[in-house]
């Protein structure tokens, strides 16, 4: 399973942009962005989406929706494609990067095969 973190600031005010640049314009969403109407609101347009699965994670919830690894579990979500750098920067902040969730590159499963894309994992500040 590929995962990466977004490299926003090394604790020192640094971003790495490399990690930003080289995204996919993909999310998987288990959670509230799943809704049309929610992502609609949020976004201020229609996104076209692909179900999938995430295969070793279980969603689970604390004040949010989060997902924790486990051999044997799947999560159902789907994946917001073709969103662009404003979508990302107005998803970050609804779901509070850094402090509630990292967003991070991993493999999802589709009925057309394996796709890379973005997922939010939640933060320890969101698990405790």
């Amino acid at each position: 399973m590929l995962r990466r973190s977004v490299g926003y600031e090394d604790g020192h005010g640094n971003t790495d942009q490399s990690s930003i640049m080289i995204s996919p314009r993909r999310l998987f969403a288990y959670g509230t962005l799943i809704d049309a109407a929610t992502r609609a609101e949020l976004l201020g347009h229609r996104v076209d989406v692909v179900e999938a699965r995430l295969i070793g994670y279980e969603r689970r919830r604390s004040r949010y929706h989060y997902l924790a690894k486990k051999a044997g579990a799947v999560t159902d979500g789907v994946i917001l494609m073709g969103l662009t750098a404003d979508d990302f920067g107005i998803l970050d902040a609804y779901e509070e990067v850094p402090h509630l969730y990292t967003r991070e590159l991993i493999e999802t499963e589709t009925s057309d095969g394996l796709v890379r894309c973005w997922v939010y994992m939640g933060t320890v500040a969101l698990i405790s």
